[in-house]
């Protein structure tokens, strides 16, 4: 079961949500949450504790175009400029470059059981109910977007946990690449966001990294021969991704990294 074409709230599975002294997992179950946006996007409205962060098509962009903002405890925290440039997630960094084309996605529902099957064969129970993704165009991306929008902007996430539903935005693209976009976006909202943007940027790593490996296991939508890990060029990336897989090469579990960052267990130096 889908959400419809507009912005309706209902329930669904369960997850993961985690604050500073740590998180917990939950195994409720019901619809999905995902769906084609609207013809108009829903009207920006930000409180306490909503943070975004953004995907890019590529490394080249404007650095006032993404970032990490929050609201925690009546004050703003924003990204300054320089490591917001380097906050831009690149699905393409992660797939290999002589792949075969995969169809292109203009619909949620066309994506949605594949997101479905990744997250629950990874998570073990369904995708949780406070986390809705939207796939929609261009134009409708840029309307529900909070800050000056970049045409590079491939997906942001709306981060809600712990007081509301946290939303994922995805621009239609390429299977393959919008698979990539919405994992490292629920990295984002898997749990609270993390003060730290370089902590924050390898908790989404590490969520991503599980995820990718989940796809290439279990070859689900037909890509995992397509998907190539790598560490993206840019200087928050490249320190965040090397702490990541710094950890898994000792042993660690992608999805025990990302947990340990959402505990304060860990953090990047």
């Amino acid at each position: 079961m889908y959400c419809g074409g507009g912005y309706g709230q209902g329930g669904c599975g369960g997850g993961y949500a985690g604050g500073s002294s740590g998180g917990s997992y939950s195994t409720s179950s019901g619809p999905s949450q995902l769906e084609y946006m609207a013809s108009e996007a829903p009207t920006n409205s930000y409180s306490t504790s909503t943070s975004y962060t953004g995907s890019h098509a590529s490394a080249s962009y404007n650095p006032q175009s993404t970032g990490t903002y929050s609201q925690q405890s009546g004050e703003h925290y924003l990204m300054p400029h320089n490591e917001m440039q380097m906050a831009a997630f690149s699905a393409d960094e992660f797939l290999d470059p002589f792949r075969p084309r995969t169809p292109f996605v203009g619909k949620a529902e066309e994506i949605a059981p594949y997101v479905e099957e990744a997250f629950e064969r990874l998570m073990g129970s369904k995708l949780p109910h406070d986390i809705i993704v939207r796939v929609g165009t261009e134009e409708q991306l840029s309307k529900a977007f909070p800050g000056d929008w970049d045409s590079s902007i491939q997906g942001f996430a709306l981060n809600r946990v712990g007081w509301g539903t946290s939303e994922i935005f995805a621009r239609q693209n390429e299977l393959d690449r919008l698979m990539l976009t919405i994992g490292h976006e629920l990295g984002h909202v898997m749990s609270q966001s993390i003060p730290n943007p370089r902590d924050e940027e390898a908790k989404a790593f590490a969520f991503s990294l599980a995820w990718m490996k989940t796809i290439k296991d279990n070859n689900i939508a037909g890509i995992g021969h397509a998907i190539n890990p790598m560490p993206a060029k840019n200087g928050l990336h490249d320190v965040a991704f090397g702490f990541v897989a710094d950890m898994v090469e000792r042993g660690k579990a992608a999805l025990d990294v990302f947990s340990e960052l959402v505990q304060r267990v860990i953090t990047v130096r």
